[in-house]
């Protein structure tokens, strides 16, 4: 009988170690994916209308994006217009963000690869504050037990300031150029495909554009100013150039210049004649340009300020 009663017990210990065993492996196993799927910037997410300010802080820079009149600036640019392609990314990036579950020890190289991002509100109330490493294309989060959670991710930042802002500045297309108009002289073509001619006192010759349009196929910004932060007293040497297209837009480039300094100071307007377009993207465009200076590269602005009608 004794024996019956020992042989119960024992399966019932067995059994209960088994149960025991189970429920601790579970409650690891969930302790360690319990994050699987969480969004990292949740809060955020959910108070998405009222994001006014992100502070982005990178191992290489800082910058500060900021919503003013429905349109996200960087200040760090005398407050320009952020680049929509690269602030749309940067959002999908945000809402998408999640831990997967897994984790990894963080060693104290990869501490200097850290990137913060602090998403404030309109009052100025923190959102979201979330600093990760980012390496090989991976993300994780650190904790204070020198361990780190992976995050799905594909935060891509820029390394310059300058990629933050709208980019390019100018993209020309040749063919859409009616007339080249530089000092006194203007280069003509009826139609788009004919060569340029230039009128002169004493004949009308030919001439070729093909080094002045290569140089405006993609013009972009070194750097940005505002009208209040730009003297152009400083540079004594200017000069205008202007483009009319064939639908009338008219686009004045004014190179302003100092030793191998050039800043570009850019204008729309239209003819008398404009299509509808043409005068909506005026209406549409030119406050990206009205009040601002952008300095772009020697290369640019010695071929716009050297140019000649020759």
């Amino acid at each position: 009988m004794m024996k019956k009663y020992l042989k119960k017990a024992f399966w019932v210990l067995l059994l209960s170690g088994l149960f025991a065993g189970s429920a601790v492996w579970t409650g690891l196993r969930s302790e360690n994916e319990k994050k699987a799927g969480r969004l990292v910037f949740a809060n955020a997410i959910q108070k998405f209308h009222e994001l006014a300010l992100i502070n982005i802080e990178t191992p290489s820079l800082k910058v500060s994006l900021a919503l003013e009149d429905n349109l996200w600036r960087v200040r760090e640019a005398d407050n320009y217009f952020a680049d929509y392609a690269l602030i749309n990314r940067l959002f999908d990036n945000i809402r998408s963000a999640a831990y997967t579950g897994k984790t990894k020890e963080i060693t104290d190289s990869e501490n200097g690869l850290t990137t913060r991002i602090i998403l404030s509100g309109k009052d100025g109330n923190l959102l979201n504050n979330v600093a990760f490493v980012s390496k090989n294309r991976e993300y994780y989060i650190k904790s204070t037990d020198n361990k780190a959670s992976f995050i799905s991710a594909g935060f891509q930042f820029p390394t310059t300031l300058a990629s933050w802002v709208k980019q390019p500045i100018l993209a020309v297309e040749p063919g859409r150029i009616l007339s080249v108009a530089v000092g006194d002289g203007e280069a003509v073509r009826p139609e788009t495909g004919l060569p340029f001619s230039v009128k002169t006192a004493q004949r009308t010759k030919e001439i070729r554009l093909d080094g002045l349009f290569n140089s405006l196929r993609y013009v972009p910004a070194e750097k940005v100013l505002s009208v209040q932060n730009f003297d152009e007293t400083r540079y004594s040497e200017n000069k205008t150039l202007t483009l009319t297209t064939y639908d009338g837009l008219i686009t004045g480039l004014n190179t302003f210049k100092n030793g191998e300094n050039y800043f570009l100071k850019i204008t729309l307007s239209a003819t008398n004649l404009p299509t509808t377009e043409t005068s909506d993207y005026i209406k549409n465009n030119a406050f990206l340009y009205d009040g601002w200076y952008f300095q772009i590269s020697p290369i640019i602005g010695s071929k716009l300020f050297n140019f000649a009608l020759e």
